[in-house]
């Protein structure tokens, strides 16, 4: 999905709006982080006279595998960004945004890049998960009968000594 913010800026254009899906079933993720369908992307593209203001809205369901008990949850994610676009965003060498060399930005392009990075760097299935049981080796919120705070034999003599 392009969006013309050349055309935009030289006035043509004041105001433009609208939704697509976003499929990026080819692009890579970190270990753990899965999209489950396309992600749904609305877009609303307004020129004020000098600057074109674009408010993104992308939600995404996705698949995530817990760092900590290795369980996979499902989890919906929404990012809303905002950004203020001028000439000079794709008239330079090295755009920062993924702009055309005519000054149409890729909004496909735009949701990858906000999904990855509002990705967390600590992809947990809750804030407060356990992980895994030392012993056993199952989620500890799954329960297990293992003995939880074994110690260490070398400190035996000083519980003998408490007791």
């Amino acid at each position: 999905m392009l969006l013309d913010v050349q055309k935009m800026t030289m006035g043509a254009q004041e105001s433009q709006q609208g939704s697509f899906l976003a499929d990026l079933t080819g692009q890579e993720f970190p270990i753990g982080f899965a999209l489950k369908a396309p992600a749904s992307a609305a877009y609303e593209a307004v020129f004020d006279g000098h600057e074109v203001l674009l408010r993104l809205t992308v939600v995404c369901e996705t698949v995530i595998q817990c760092d900590l008990c290795l369980t996979e949850v499902q989890r919906e994610m929404r990012f809303q960004p905002e950004y203020r676009l001028s000439a000079r965003d794709w008239n330079c060498e090295d755009p920062e945004l993924p702009f055309t060399k005519d000054g149409k930005l890729d909004l496909t392009r735009l949701c990858y890049d906000e999904i990855l990075l509002g990705i967390p760097s600590r992809l947990l299935c809750k804030p407060d998960c356990e992980g895994l049981c030392p012993v056993c080796g199952k989620p500890v919120s799954a329960g297990c009968n293992c003995r939880q705070n074994v110690g260490d034999d070398r400190l035996s003599i000083l519980k003998q000594l408490l007791s």
